[in-house]
């Protein structure tokens, strides 16, 4: 039997396509009958990203907490047709109920790392085929958030190439690789969340590695399926003084999405994903359910 909660998940998600679709479908009937008019671009824009979820403990629960713990506002300038520029004041959210560790939280906003951002599009546009995009983007974060301060985070440099195959039309498969470097003020810090333990002296970041990709089976113009898998690896620093080895981790994720297009300022994707940990064979793999929106507000 379904859970109170996963019955509310799985209607909400069940309703919002049905909204939007009913909302799109109203929007091309209404405009069918009037020319079509070539909108300028506009060079200013703000978007919203969020990505959230429950882990699979929690969702058996009668009452969980969802957390938000991926979320910015970006507000865009474009500066010619393949250079656009970001600002991105980001937050996390979760809301009241029992986290991951089965503990009773309440409603909570959170800072995270503000960045900037320099996208540049249609990259090698004359030597590749029409069906390949190939794009890439650096993004400079801040300390902002209580962990990067704590940690004495100076500045993170992450590079983001991505690549996209558009096939059969309607389909397409998209590659990506984002590389970071975290500038440090030390090679230690003390975690503040856990004062009395014996383990509070943690190694501070130094690179981590996000790449993976996706395939998009467009159903309609409307809904789309979208499986897709990702390795996220991570290596910290070493620290002789306080005898800390250098720690690196290696988790995959595969994933199934199914998204919904409103219209072309609004979609969302609730997935399920598997997360397994290469390197500690002897944990157990993470079950997890999520829920990604865009939204172009301007």
């Amino acid at each position: 039997m379904f859970t109170k909660a996963q019955i509310t998940f799985i209607i909400s998600g069940f309703i919002f396509s049905l909204a939007f679709a009913a909302k799109a479908q109203q929007t091309e009937t209404l405009t069918a009958s009037i020319p079509s008019l070539v909108e300028p671009q506009k060079a200013f824009s703000i978007s919203l990203f969020s990505l959230g979820g429950f882990s699979d403990k929690q969702f058996r629960e009668a009452d969980p907490s969802m957390d938000f713990f991926d979320n910015y506002i970006s507000f865009n300038y474009k500066i010619s047709r393949d250079l656009k520029i970001s600002a991105r004041p980001a937050f996390g959210y979760s809301t009241a109920g029992k986290n991951i560790f089965g503990q009773e939280v309440t409603d909570k906003i959170r800072a995270r790392d503000f960045s900037l951002v320099a996208k540049i599009s249609n990259i090698f546009e004359n030597f590749l085929p029409a069906e390949i995009d190939l794009s890439n983007s650096f993004r400079l974060y801040f300390p902002t958030s209580d962990l990067s301060r704590d940690m004495g985070l100076i500045a993170r440099l992450r590079y983001e190439l991505e690549g996209k195959y558009n096939f059969n039309k309607i389909s397409s498969f998209r590659y990506y690789a984002k590389p970071s470097y975290y500038f440090q003020r030390s090679t230690t810090y003390f975690d503040n969340s856990n004062p009395k333990s014996p383990n509070s002296v943690k190694t501070t970041n130094k690179i981590d590695l996000e790449h993976g990709g996706e395939f998009s089976f467009e159903m309609n113009k409307y809904f789309a399926v979208k499986p897709g898998f990702e390795i996220q690896e991570k290596w910290s620093n070493s620290s002789e003084d306080k005898k800390k080895p250098e720690l690196h981790t290696s988790i995959v994720r595969s994933a199934l999405g199914f998204e919904v297009r409103a219209n072309r300022d609004i979609n969302f994707t609730i997935g399920i994903q598997d997360s397994r940990d290469l390197i500690a064979t002897s944990k157990a793999p993470e079950t997890g359910y999520t829920l990604m929106t865009n939204i172009t507000m301007f």
